[in-house]
């Protein structure tokens, strides 16, 4: 991973939960352009999800250094231990909640980052979207999560206990440190699409 003191330096291995269909802004895409050899693990609920995020890194070259796997996020344990025979648990590593915490309840989501908290060396870090509930009614209620359960940034910061947000701390996914102005411009987005999802990097703290 880029060695950014933002967000974790030195950190050379991902645990990306809740991967989905890997395609177009994948985790897996973010890594073969800027670290294809760093180590990772892309775990999912469902067959298909998985089938298809291995045909991809297969089909990448990353087959050496990264797999798919199907675990339950609801439960934790089984997923870290079966993640553990791939990634070095006892060196820090960047784990990735991409929009998977809002289809979990409150004590799942609690008792799965209570769980990565546990489990992961000091100076892991957690990289966490969520759809936001900081919006009016009439809004939230056209988000296109669907299944989802949108939560307020103070909800997502008590899920996030015990962890040390990274600034700017929990913030919508777009401010979430743009890219700078002499970077080439990025695909159009939709702006007002982005003011649903919430985006925090948090850091294990070091001698926890």
């Amino acid at each position: 991973m880029p060695s950014d003191t933002r967000s974790g330096a030195g950190v050379d291995q991902v645990l990306d939960l809740g991967c989905g269909l890997l395609s177009t802004g994948s985790v897996h895409e973010a890594l073969l352009d800027v670290a294809p050899a760093v180590r990772s693990v892309h775990v999912d609920l469902d067959v298909v999800a998985v089938e298809r995020a291995q045909t991809v890194i297969t089909a990448s070259g990353r087959n050496a250094v990264a797999a798919a796997v199907r675990g339950d996020l609801r439960q934790p344990r089984p997923l870290l231990q079966q993640a553990s025979g791939r990634l070095d648990l006892a060196r820090p590593l960047a784990i990735f909640v991409v929009g998977a915490l809002a289809h979990l309840t409150d004590d799942e989501a609690a008792r799965l980052l209570a769980a990565l908290r546990q489990a992961t060396a000091p100076g892991s870090v957690v990289v966490v979207t969520h759809a936001s509930a900081d919006v009016h009614p009439q809004a939230a209620a056209l988000q296109p999560t669907v299944g989802a359960q949108p939560r307020s940034r103070r909800m997502l910061r008590s899920l996030l206990t015990g962890f040390d947000l990274v600034e700017p701390g929990i913030t919508w996914a777009t401010d979430w440190h743009p890219d700078p102005p002499d970077r080439p411009e990025p695909e159009p987005i939709n702006l007002h699409a982005s003011r649903y999802l919430l985006a925090a990097v948090a850091r294990q703290r070091v001698g926890q």
